[in-house]
């Protein structure tokens, strides 16, 4: 509840009555041998200036545990290999976001914080890829393309089909995104919309079967399993539709994007407008931005960045 948006309450009660006491941040070490959790110890009582931040250092085990506490209850500061211990005020503490830290941590922050602009201010949007609730069905593993037609296989029939080119769109998913990396998609992805106007509007049916019939064969292939999507609710004429159609017109931008989950920073610029699953998410820079994208890319895939990122977010 530190960072999440869902604790804004609680962190609101806690910091008003200035009830924090003590806290024990174990970060990435594991307190048990069977489980994987990120754990804290919080210690609260009534009305106090200050309050002890103990950061548990990365890997420090649970036979660890008694120098931990030996070094919270001891010492108003100390840095140790395993545990640095901060005093910080009470005053300090709000319903935002709590980022504590201890050690020289606290000093970087302060200073970082103190450069006016922010993403938000040079970003237009951030976006997820497409969501099709079946993605097996219209997700597609490249073989070959002519002209007019891909071959590739697919998961739900397995077995190689034929679909007409302009009924799909070139999809890249989240390992196939790296740092500073050309992007090579190796996937089709079934598309049953036409962008007009700036909108994403269905094919009737009538116009899936005169213009692409070997994808309207390949619908009707899957027709039960797309109509059973979400209990049914897919049960209908439009039932090749997807279930979330969000940000269908969005995708066709220069932009910046990375993969959700990463151990560093794995942000590359997509010059061809492809599309991308909900493993990878999309930066859209705003046309007022005096800098390059290839400027937004350094920053954000800098060491900087990373260290912000680790020290202020939470550990997964």
């Amino acid at each position: 509840f530190f960072q999440a948006a869902f604790g804004k309450n609680l962190r609101k009660i806690i910091s008003s009555k200035r009830l924090l006491r003590k806290i024990v941040d174990f970060g990435s070490s594991q307190v048990f041998e069977s489980a994987t959790t990120y754990t804290c110890l919080l210690f609260l009582s009534n009305q106090n200036e200050r309050f002890k931040f103990a950061e548990l250092k990365p890997d420090t085990k649970a036979n660890d545990l008694g120098e931990v506490f030996d070094a919270i209850n001891s010492n108003d500061t100390v840095q140790t290999e395993k545990v640095a211990v901060a005093l910080i005020s009470n005053d300090t503490v709000t319903e935002k976001e709590w980022h504590f830290s201890a050690g020289n941590a606290g000093d970087i922050l302060s200073k970082l914080r103190k450069q006016p602009r922010t993403l938000a201010d040079v970003c237009e949007k951030i976006f997820v890829g497409l969501q099709t609730s079946a993605d097996k069905i219209y997700f597609l593993e490249r073989i070959s393309e002519e002209k007019s037609i891909i071959t590739a296989f697919s998961k739900s029939l397995n077995k190689e089909v034929s679909i007409e080119k302009d009924f799909v769109k070139p999809l890249l998913k989240g390992a196939d995104v790296h740092r500073y990396s050309r992007l090579e998609p190796k996937i089709w992805c079934i598309f049953p919309y036409k962008i007009k106007n700036g909108k994403a509007v269905l094919y009737t049916q009538e116009e899936i079967k005169k213009n692409f019939p070997l994808a309207w064969e390949y619908l009707l292939n899957n027709r039960e399993e797309l109509e059973n999507r979400e209990h049914g609710k897919m049960a209908h004429e439009q039932f090749y539709a997807y279930i979330y159609p969000k940000n269908l017109t969005e995708f066709e931008r220069v932009k910046i994007i990375t993969p959700d989950i990463a151990s560093c920073c794995q942000m590359t610029i997509d010059e061809k407008e492809l599309y991308h699953t909900t493993t990878i998410y999309s930066f859209v820079f705003k046309n007022t931005c005096k800098e390059s994208i290839k400027y937004y890319l350094a920053v954000l895939n800098s060491k900087l960045l990373w260290y912000f990122l680790t020290t202020t977010g939470s550990v997964l």
